[in-house]
């Protein structure tokens, strides 16, 4: 008896009941968050997708976001602002994917660039509106803004006003390139040393026999 009073003491068994419900509560939720991240790399990729299909918008905008989120997590709250009443896209998907992700890691780069890589007062505001037949998606940053002198530099291929080894300058280029072959159009609002707004402006499209028209 007294050696079992003896290893009792020893393992502490009060703190063991209460730490172990602690722990595995923290390892469900570990596993949960995990699970987010896989389901959505899984989405954003869409591997076996290089044709038009239907999307829901802001599924596919929050799936970036998690997947960006080492991206901006440091040095910026990123928020959301979807609108409920979209309808579903006909895009591909991983096109889309690729624009959203562009444009987050443009937007926590000049935050970045404006705040330095651990500071905390950065802002990226993402939103979603059903507009006139269209879609529009505005991804906004308190960041560095554009200068005037590159307004229309910023979409070249290897254009980069970032350090070496940042950036290889063909984000923007890319992102340009799917919006045409979208029929979509882009554009930004910006003020140097306050923040840039990039739209992007989705025409709504169906399908008829296995093509995309716009309505």
């Amino acid at each position: 008896l007294q050696s079992i009073n003896n290893t009792v003491n020893d393992l502490d068994i009060d703190f063991i009941t209460e730490e172990i419900p602690l722990a595995i509560n923290g390892c469900m939720e570990g596993l949960e968050r995990i699970s987010t991240i896989v389901t959505s790399v899984k989405r954003f990729s869409h591997p076996d997708s290089d044709s038009f299909k239907a999307i829901n918008v802001n599924k596919e905008i929050a799936n970036t976001i998690t997947i960006s989120k080492n991206e901006w997590k440091s040095i910026a709250l990123l928020t959301s602002e979807f609108d409920e009443n979209i309808p579903p896209l006909h895009c591909i998907p991983s096109d889309f994917n690729q624009v959203m992700l562009n444009l987050i890691i443009n937007a926590s780069h000049a935050i970045e660039e404006r705040y330095g890589a651990l500071d905390c007062n950065g802002l990226i505001h993402i939103k979603t509106l059903y507009d006139n037949h269209n879609i529009v998606v505005t991804v906004s940053d308190n960041g560095s803004g554009i200068k005037d002198s590159i307004h229309k530099k910023i979409f070249n291929p290897f254009f980069t006003t970032k350090d070496v080894g940042k950036g290889t300058g063909m984000g923007l280029s890319i992102v340009l390139k799917i919006i045409e072959k979208h029929k979509a159009k882009i554009w930004f609002e910006t003020k140097e040393g306050e923040g840039t707004t990039f739209f992007v402006e989705f025409p709504i499209h169906h399908e008829i026999n296995g093509q995309s028209e716009q309505r």
